[in-house]
């Protein structure tokens, strides 16, 4: 894991964290914006989604999975889920970004306070540690709809998200 977070913290940039938009309570404002509202995601829509971020590289590995690779050397992957649900709408209802690194065994206990700060802190996405890697996956979902731009906005929020876990593995492990 050394290798793998001290080659990625080289690279990372510097992570600006906006603060987090406040809900007023009451009623829902209704909606403004022109977008399409997606109901489903189709695998051409989140390729050209993915390749329109700016991203490095956008490889698509399978019919419903794409590795991606950040300029700040982040490297994690998207893939649709829950697809062509009987008496649901052609396509696939969820998107699941997923990135990992590998971490040598020493390293765990200095680690398991970083995964609890991050999953209670940040609810972007969830952190997970499961044998010798560690693990953020976040889920997207479009029940009711979305609009393309929200699924740019995740993927950002997710890179952000990772970026901090990064910053944070790094600081615990004195790297």
């Amino acid at each position: 894991m050394r290798c793998s977070i001290i080659a990625a913290a080289g690279l990372m940039l510097a992570v600006i964290a906006g603060p987090a938009l406040a809900q007023s309570a009451g009623t829902i404002a209704p909606r403004t914006g022109t977008a399409p509202i997606q109901r489903t995601l189709n695998t051409g829509e989140v390729e050209r989604l993915l390749r329109a971020q700016g991203y490095a590289a956008v490889d698509k590995v399978s019919d419903t999975e794409f590795t991606v690779l950040t300029e700040n050397a982040l490297k994690f992957s998207v893939g649709l889920t829950a697809c062509d649900v009987q008496g649901q709408p052609p396509g696939c209802l969820g998107l699941s970004i997923l990135a990992s690194w590998s971490m040598e065994p020493g390293d765990r206990a200095k680690l398991v306070p970083v995964v609890e700060t991050i999953n209670s802190q940040y609810r972007i996405a969830k952190v997970m540690m499961i044998d010798q890697a560690i693990f953020m996956e976040r889920y997207v979902i479009t029940d009711g709809g979305v609009t393309l731009d929200h699924i740019a906005e995740e993927l950002g929020q997710f890179e952000i998200s990772a970026d901090l876990l990064l910053a944070a593995m790094i600081t615990a492990l004195g790297l």
